[in-house]
């Protein structure tokens, strides 16, 4: 999914590539949304861990969506899925879900 007309290409599979092996992976490119399947065969054989992604990698890609994205690349790499460090602070959007609480909340 590498264009969609309107739609801001990110460097989605960069970012990722770089969450879990630490390296950066220009050859990737930029997408509209991740291809999960596509980070995991291009990550095959590599070393991995939990790194925490540039700024320049995350432009555009929110935190949560960041987090989702590798939680479920984790798992599909076979690792326990660990919570993602995002070093910024959370944005307007971020915010207000973060301070979003259900109803029963407290009841």
């Amino acid at each position: 999914m590498d264009e969609a007309p309107g739609l801001p290409l990110r460097p989605w599979h960069q970012a990722l590539a770089y969450a879990v092996c630490g390296e950066r992976r220009p050859e990737l490119g930029a997408q509209v949304a991740p291809d999960l399947d596509a980070v995991v065969e291009a990550l095959e054989g590599r070393p991995r861990g939990a790194f925490v992604v540039p700024a320049d990698l995350r432009e555009g890609i929110g935190a949560a969506q960041m987090a989702a994205a590798v939680t479920e690349l984790r798992a599909r790499l076979g690792r326990a899925s660990r919570p993602v460090l995002v070093d910024r602070a959370p944005d307007a959007d971020e915010r207000r879900l973060l301070a979003d609480v259900p109803p029963h909340h407290g009841s």
